[in-house]
């Protein structure tokens, strides 16, 4: 009896630590202050927290990403078509128009493999440079292709990648690297 209680609590907190806490952190950041005058905000940080969990982003980058789209407003539609607290362009993911925030972590992750594997093709066979792009994680590079595409926008990721940090992922990693 005592069992499926204790394993429902611990599923429930930690799944609570892997994405409210990066929430909580983000709103109790300098960015807090103006989230405050976004109803719902941290509802949907929530949202997105979760479904990057499902979907196999990290939370912080996911809502990193959201934050700096939309600050979780997801009724928003971009010049270009873009839609969701995502902000996906459903030109290119048609899937969006009915699941904008899935579609816009999917998307995520796309960018994630494609950004690693040109890494690679860069790399032309070099081992250093190979074990390099293999021993770090990509996010970064995958939130620039996010934004930016074939040609990566790493203002973007700059931007992005502060608020990462805020949300308390930085990992002990260089900022500024393009990892």
């Amino acid at each position: 009896m005592i069992q499926p209680v204790l394993a429902a609590l611990l599923a429930f907190y930690g799944s609570f630590l892997s994405v409210g806490v990066p929430c909580l952190a983000l709103h109790a950041s300098a960015y807090g202050r103006e989230l405050g005058a976004v109803p719902g905000s941290f509802g949907v940080c929530l949202d997105v927290g979760a479904a990057a969990a499902r979907e196999g982003v990290p939370v912080e980058v996911a809502i990193a990403v959201a934050y700096r789209e939309t600050r979780f407003r997801g009724g928003l539609v971009g010049g270009g078509g873009e839609i969701g607290v995502l902000q996906v362009k459903s030109r290119w993911w048609p899937e969006a128009r009915r699941h904008p925030l899935r579609t816009g972590l999917r998307a995520l992750k796309t960018c994630h493999a494609f950004g690693r594997q040109d890494a690679l093709r860069k790399c032309r066979g070099r081992p250093a440079c190979r074990r390099r792009i293999l021993g770090t994680s990509g996010w970064r590079r995958a939130v620039a292709h996010y934004h930016g595409g074939i040609a990566p926008s790493w203002g973007y990721a700059e931007r992005v990648w502060v608020v990462v940090e805020a949300a308390g992922q930085s990992g002990g990693r260089n900022p500024r690297s393009r990892e």
